[in-house]
Parts: structure tokens; sequence; C-alpha cells
């Protein structure tokens, strides 16, 4: 877990000193919990879907004509928007090579994982209301020196509903000279505490 925090910590440093507060994946790294992240480049992360990460449209549906007018009613809350969707798996698929992470391997920021958006995949299976507690579980399939192929699914705690699919190819360039100025350092053995 110590490495996925690293990430982390990574990301949060940078966003604080550049002041990029208002970017939609910070919102969401900040609601995201960390419960499981396995040496073998697997993550599993906790949310319950925020207002932000949803759709609008579900707010109201046609009910058809009453008498000379057409009416519409409110029928509930949104789900689950696709774009965020596909947000949460591209900041969730990154963690998951956090912990294959060595020298001169996988990195974080501009070159650990940039998704190669026409080789990704999202499959989105049913919907997902506000409201609704969720974990992500990533997984990589395959990471070799500069390229990493990885799965997540989006679905209830006890697994018994999937809400979204992915399969992620990502990419690794390298971070930037400037993201580098923001790495976190650790002793090698210094104890990290999750603030996830």
């Amino acid at each position: 877990m110590k490495k996925v925090q690293k990430i982390w910590d990574w990301y949060f440093n940078m966003i604080e000193n550049t002041g990029q507060h208002d970017q939609h994946d910070y919102r969401l790294m900040k609601d995201l919990k960390l419960i499981d992240a396995r040496p073998e480049g697997r993550v599993v992360w906790a949310l319950k879907i925020p207002m932000y990460l949803c759709n609008s449209h579900r707010m109201f549906s046609w009910m058809g004509w009453v008498g000379c007018r057409a009416d519409w009613i409110h029928v509930g809350v949104g789900n689950l928007h696709g774009g965020a969707a596909a947000l949460i798996f591209d900041m969730c698929t990154m963690s998951a090579l956090g912990p294959l992470h060595e020298e001169g391997g996988w990195n974080f920021l501009g070159g650990l994982s940039r998704s190669l958006h026409p080789n990704s995949n999202v499959s989105y299976i049913r919907g997902c209301e506000l409201g609704t507690d969720v974990i992500i579980d990533c997984y990589v399939i395959q990471a070799g020196r500069t390229m990493a192929f990885i799965r997540g699914d989006i679905k209830s705690p006890d697994g018994s509903l999937v809400y979204a699919s992915t399969e992620h190819h990502k990419v690794n360039y390298g971070p930037s000279e400037e993201m580098m100025m923001y790495e976190p350092k650790y002793e090698e053995n210094t104890e990290v505490k999750p603030k996830l």
C-alpha cells in the first residue's frame, strides 16, 4: 500500500503547489478510499457515488400527454455519468501500476500512465445511482517496460453487481521535469501512514 500512497501523495503535492484544485480528478481522488493494494498489481478502492459525478437527464422523465399538454414528472436522482466512470477508471487503473513501480520502470504523473484513448474500452452495464456505495477493483493483466494492460470493474461492495467494466491500455513515457519536483521522498524502510 506504500507505493499506492506515494502516488496519491505525489499527486496532491503537485496540485497543492500548482493551484490546480478545480480539476475533476483532484476532487475524485480526495473522495476515493483505498481498501487493498497487492504487490502483483491489484488495487481496490471504495467510493460513494457523489452528485458531481452524476448526469442530470434522469432527474425528469417524460410522463406523456396530460389533457392537452405534455408534462414532465420528477422520477428521482441521476446515475453515474459515463464520462465520470471513465475518469474513475483512468485514475484507479493507474494506481494498480503503483505496486509494480521499480527504479527506471513505471512511474507516476506525466509518465506513470497515460491512456491510449482509442484503445480504452468502457462497458456501461447498469445504472449506478447517486449515493450508491461501490468498489473499484483494478488489476494489471500485463505490464512491460513501456506498455500495460489493466482491467477494472465498478461494482457493489459484495461483488454481486457490476455497474461498469474497462480494459485499459496505458503507456509509460516518463514524467516531466516539472512533475519530478513534486515527487515525495521516503527512506526505503520508512513507514508511510495511509491518508487515503
